[in-house]
C-alpha cells in the first residue's frame, strides 16, 4: 500500500542508523529529532499566550507555545485589544546588499474609529524596532494594547503570501507566532 511506504522508509532509516552509529548515537539522534516541531505532533512546551484570529468570516482560537508553534483550540473568553493602526507612509523598504530592509519614516497612527492619536515614546520605539527587525515590505502595521501590555501585528508583503507576525513588546519585540492573512482580534 502507498500509505505504508513512508513508514517502511522511516524504519529502514532507523535500522541503518542503529547499525551505522550504534545505540548511543541513535538515542542522541532520536532525542534531537523529537525536539523538532512537527505539524502533526503536539507541542509539549508551555503555552505563552492565547490568540483569537479573524479571516474571511472565520474566527479561530489558538494556543501559542514557547517554541512559537501554535495549535487551534476550543473557544475561550478573551480581551479585545485597543488597536492603533499605522497610516500609509510610516514605513518604506529598500534593497540593501541584496536583501529587503524596512525603514521607519514617521509615526502616524489612528485608532479604531479612524481618529489620529498622539503617539507615545513607547509607540515610536515599537515602530522603530519593528522596521529594524523586518526583512520584507510592511503591508500593514498595528499596535494592540491589552492593559499595560503592547503587542504588535505586522502584515508582510511576501510574494503571493501575507504572513501576519505577532510580537509582544518587552523593551524589544519578542516574536510569538506567524499566521497567514489574519487579523488578531483577541488576546489572553
Amino acid at each position: 500500500m502507498k500509505t505504508k511506504q513512508p513508514l517502511k522508509i522511516f524504519l529502514c532509516i532507523v535500522v541503518v542508523a542503529i547499525l551505522a552509529f550504534g545505540v548511543v548515537q541513535t538515542i542522541l539522534f532520536v532525542s534531537a529529532l523529537s525536539k523538532l516541531t512537527h505539524p502533526l505532533l503536539p507541542d509539549s512546551s508551555p503555552v505563552v499566550i492565547k490568540v483569537v484570529t479573524s479571516s474571511e468570516n472565520s474566527v479561530r482560537y489558538w494556543a501559542v507555545h514557547e517554541t512559537g508553534r501554535h495549535e487551534e483550540i476550543d473557544a475561550f473568553e478573551y480581551d479585545k485589544p485597543i488597536v492603533y493602526r499605522a497610516k500609509y507612509g510610516c514605513f518604506h523598504s529598500e534593497i540593501v546588499n541584496g536583501k529587503v530592509q524596512s525603514f521607519f519614516d514617521k509615526a502616524d497612527l489612528i485608532d479604531e474609529n479612524g481618529n489620529e492619536i498622539e503617539e507615545t515614546q513607547t509607540m515610536i520605539r515599537i515602530m522603530q524596532e519593528a522596521a529594524r527587525i523586518t526583512d520584507h515590505d510592511i503591508f500593514a502595521f498595528s499596535i494592540l494594547q491589552v492593559g499595560e501590555t503592547y503587542y504588535v501585528q505586522i502584515d508582510l508583503n511576501v510574494n503571493w503570501q501575507s504572513p501576519c507576525k505577532l510580537y509582544r513588546y518587552e523593551g524589544e519585540l519578542k516574536h510569538l507566532g506567524t499566521w497567514d492573512s489574519v487579523t488578531i482580534i483577541g488576546i489572553r
